[in-house]
């Protein structure tokens, strides 16, 4: 029985066509849903945080926190919720504990109370628990000594806590003169007076970048338990290796290429700032796959304007537990890295009394 090679081949024309046709329908879905993720992102309505000099736009719905802050060497630590009676209690105890303490030759340990009134800023410092060593330098022994200094500052209802171990005491003057340019501030307005922000606080200028004053904030989003934002700040560094030097030093690119695929990886400048981008998908061992975006900034040393700022986002964190499927796709999450990041801008201010 002979075959018919006409309709033999348009049959076979037909089904390409109807194989094309599917992939293109399932191309066309494709774009129409990551068009529609999109636009979701982008239609989120958006909160401001002050951080440190900057201000950054997040989702609505994120959940603000930050974490280690710094400034001249003291580690600050704020509370908005103890009273005014329980602040006061707080420092008589703390007084009485540490002059039943000694320190390491067996004196008191206990020091100096300086007490603080003033600028509408109430507290103490307290020097306690000094430390002796020494060391050799061209063969003579030189002697150094140190001292905890706790600090604990009250203003517009909000308590303070400034702590180092080992300062010097000609250290106690710069404190105080920090007190005096503690702010309190409403978390939902941004504050016109320059300073650094951290939290719902802010520090006065004039500051310098010698202080070194840093801070990080840490974002969430419910229902996305495995995403992680968070945005740091550190005036006074130089950063000697630059982002995308740092990740050429190491091999985990060319050991684990098959499971890294890079989204960008170059320069990028955000509102006038130069800086660096790097995104990566990494598939793990289980083969769920998450997301590890991160920007830094060009520093310069001397100014508090040009601080060492870093932005980074990922996802696919178990909590607790090993790495989950991320949550958001890959659209989503380059959408809304690129609307936080784009948001990312000096504050503005009033001019400096």
């Amino acid at each position: 029985m002979s075959t018919q090679p006409g309709r033999s081949l348009g049959s076979r024309l037909k089904l390409v066509w109807i194989v094309l046709s599917l992939l293109g329908g399932v191309w066309l879905v494709r774009i129409i849903q990551e068009n529609h993720m999109k636009a979701r992102i982008a239609e989120m309505p958006t909160k401001t945080v002050c951080v440190g000099r900057f201000l950054i736009d997040v989702p609505k719905q994120a959940i603000i926190s930050f974490g280690r802050t710094r400034l001249a060497g003291w580690r600050i630590s704020v509370d908005y919720d103890e009273t005014e009676s329980a602040f006061k209690t707080q420092l008589l105890e703390k007084e009485k504990e540490l002059r039943g303490q000694k320190n390491m030759k067996g004196w008191e340990s206990l020091e100096s109370v300086t007490e603080i009134e003033t600028a509408g800023v109430s507290g103490k410092v307290l020097v306690f628990n000094r430390k002796w060593a020494h060391h050799y330098e061209f063969g003579e022994r030189v002697e150094t000594t140190s001292a905890a200094i706790l600090g604990f500052a009250r203003t517009q209802g909000v308590s303070f806590q400034f702590r180092a171990d080992y300062r010097d005491t000609k250290n106690v003057p710069g404190l105080v003169q920090i007190f005096k340019q503690l702010r309190t501030r409403d978390g939902n307005k941004i504050p016109t007076e320059p300073g650094f922000c951290f939290e719902n606080s802010l520090i006065a200028d004039p500051l310098m970048a010698s202080q070194s004053e840093s801070t990080v904030m840490f974002a969430g989003l419910p229902g996305h338990p495995d995403l992680a934002i968070a945005l740091s700040t550190t005036a006074g560094l130089k950063i000697d290796r630059t982002l995308l030097q740092r990740d050429a030093d190491g091999n985990f690119r060319q050991d684990y290429s098959s499971a890294i695929h890079n989204f960008r990886l170059g320069e990028r400048t955000v509102n006038g700032f130069g800086g660096q981008e790097l995104m990566d998908r990494v598939r793990e061992r289980s083969g769920v796959t998450g997301h590890d975006f991160e920007w830094e900034a060009y520093s310069k040393k001397d100014s508090v304007f040009t601080p060492k700022i870093s932005l980074e986002m990922s996802t696919g964190h178990g909590r607790p537990g090993g790495p989950v499927q991320s949550s958001l796709s890959d659209v989503e999450a380059i959408a809304l890295w690129d609307k936080m990041l784009s948001s990312l801008r000096l504050r503005p201010t009033a001019p400096s009394n």
